[in-house]
């Protein structure tokens, strides 16, 4: 067993809750690591203290209201809308910035016209990608006529 393990297990080690082979691994970790024996024995010192304390019996009744309160507190949830001022604000900001975001957008500088020469460029790009396509599909495009390619190069 890790210290993980051993760690999740110490509890039930000291109340008696594990069985022989699982008791037995987790005793044998904390003879070997010294930092789970402080472990182990700062909870059993704490379990000590603990039974040390006075139980407390609640008031006769008292199971009764609290179910009783817990069902009428999910109904009132369950039926009733209670309205959030901290909620409304919220919308209330954000519907305002999106007004002031599309005001904005329409205050914008036009954008400036591209050079024809860039636009000289797009076309001649957009007018090799074609070629190439051309090519790839079995036209040639330098003379217009369709070939078929058969998997051999350069025989009659």
């Amino acid at each position: 067993m890790n210290c993980k393990s051993v760690q999740a297990y110490l509890s039930a080690y000291l109340d008696g809750e594990l069985c022989g082979h699982e008791s037995m691994a987790v005793r044998d970790h904390l003879n070997r690591c010294a930092e789970c024996e402080m472990e182990e024995r700062q909870l059993r010192s704490l379990k000590h203290l603990l039974q040390g304390l006075p139980s407390y019996q609640p008031a006769p009744g008292f199971e009764d209201r609290l179910v009783a309160n817990v069902r009428s507190a999910d109904r009132r949830r369950q039926f009733g809308f209670r309205f959030d001022w901290r909620l409304a604000g919220g919308f209330a900001m954000a519907s305002v910035l999106v007004m002031v975001g599309m005001v904005m957008s329409d205050r914008r500088t036009p954008a400036a016209s591209p050079d024809p020469g860039s636009i000289a460029r797009m076309d001649s790009i957009s007018l090799d990608m074609t070629r190439d396509q051309l090519f790839i599909s079995g036209n040639d495009p330098l003379s217009g006529n369709r070939f078929a390619s058969y998997g051999t190069y350069g025989e009659d």
